[in-house]
């Protein structure tokens, strides 16, 4: 019965790719968004935010380049998580899996 040890590994390797906050891209309804994406691609794909967000000059300054920074969030469905889009200039830097959403 060696495949069992095997098969919980992968079960748990899964579990943690899974539950990680970041992402390289999101589905939306008009089309896949993937990092680097310019801020106007992202809109017409994924329509309108629910919020957005003008970051510090210096939020996140050791993990994010110098530029302007700029949260957009999205909520594809009830219940679902939220997506967290940072852009600097314009340009879609990280998606990051955010709040789950309530209504």
């Amino acid at each position: 019965m060696t495949s069992k040890p095997k098969f919980v590994a992968l079960l748990f390797y899964c579990s943690i790719l899974y539950s990680t906050g970041a992402s390289a891209g999101l589905h939306c309804p008009n089309g896949y968004i993937t990092e680097g994406d310019e801020l106007a691609l992202v809109i017409k794909k994924c329509g309108k935010p629910q919020k957005q967000v003008k970051l510090a000059s210096n939020y996140r300054k050791h993990s994010f380049p110098k530029g302007k920074k700029l949260r957009i969030d999205y909520s594809m469905a009830p219940g679902d998580f939220e997506r967290q889009l940072y852009f600097i200039d314009k340009q879609l830097f990280v998606i990051e899996k955010g709040k789950r959403t309530t209504y």
